[in-house]
């Protein structure tokens, strides 16, 4: 999940020339939350044409551990109740992809059940 971010614009991107992105994972964080462990990471990108920086980028994202199980809304071979249905596997995992969305909610069926 994004936990927090911070932008600075360099010098503006210029149109129709080639741009260069550099990402680099710069610390994680483990921490005890109320209800599970936390890890947070921070992501620096940075942004750049003709060996000139133009953006900076920081992004601090959080992923959250599992948890303990909990028991399942439905069963196993349970019908889908009417109003909703289920998408197949590849949906979801094409849908988190297409949404740059790494959350396990997105493309885990397990992990949702």
């Amino acid at each position: 999940m994004w936990a927090a971010g911070e932008v600075t614009l360099v010098q503006p991107l210029r149109i129709g020339e080639p741009a260069r992105r550099v990402s680099t994972v710069e610390k994680v964080a483990f921490k005890d939350g109320t209800s599970c462990g936390l890890c947070f990471v921070t992501v620096r990108h940075q942004i750049e044409q003709h060996s000139m920086p133009c953006i900076d980028e920081t992004q601090i994202i959080v992923f959250r551990d599992r948890g303990a199980p909990e028991a399942a809304l439905r069963g196993p071979g349970d019908p889908v109740p009417k109003g909703y249905f289920t998408h197949p596997d590849g949906q979801l995992f094409f849908s988190s992809c297409v949404t740059d969305n790494g959350h396990r909610i997105h493309w885990d069926r397990e992990f949702c059940s």
